[in-house]
């Protein structure tokens, strides 16, 4: 007698957080670009261990450390979701920030953009909502897509009140 092993797929980050009826919309990531910074420390520090002195060039990589892990983990816990009730970005790990605003608190939203930061294609989204001031969430992938979907939801929602 074969007894089928049932495997339950473990909920992932996003779906632990959402409540009963609520779907997720669209999901913003964080962009690659995260890690340029702390990349260019590390080749700093490489250049100068082998044309200046190990020591130096020791002593930035060792300082170059807090960046690169800082950038692992905002890579890997930051998440800013649309459902259809809310939006809601989380990001940290030793010290988690959570932000939530239901869809019809949102005020506006809008992106901050850099040069660099177009070319590469990642974006810092702020939310702004009513009395709840504005939420800056860095580095996400495709910001404009996101702003288009919020824009898309809510405002479609406000058309349905009519």
């Amino acid at each position: 007698m074969t007894e089928s092993v049932v495997q339950k797929k473990k909920p992932t980050l996003v779906e632990t957080m959402l409540v009963d009826g609520e779907n997720v919309l669209h999901e913003g990531r964080v962009h690659w670009g995260i890690f340029l910074l702390p990349a260019v420390y590390v080749v700093i520090g490489i250049l100068a261990a082998l044309f200046f002195h190990w020591f130096m060039g020791g002593f930035i990589l060792l300082l170059s450390l807090y960046p690169v892990v800082n950038s692992i983990i905002l890579f890997l816990t930051t998440r800013l979701v649309l459902t259809n009730k809310r939006v809601f970005g989380r990001y940290g790990f030793f010290y988690r920030d959570l932000m939530q605003l239901k869809l019809d608190k949102i005020e506006s939203t809008h992106l901050e953009q850099p040069l660099l930061r177009q070319i590469l294609g990642y974006s810092t989204v702020v939310v702004r909502g009513t009395g709840e001031g504005s939420v800056p969430i860095p580095y996400i992938a495709n910001g404009q897509e996101f702003i288009r979907s919020v824009e898309k939801f809510t405002l479609a929602d406000d058309n349905s009140k009519k």
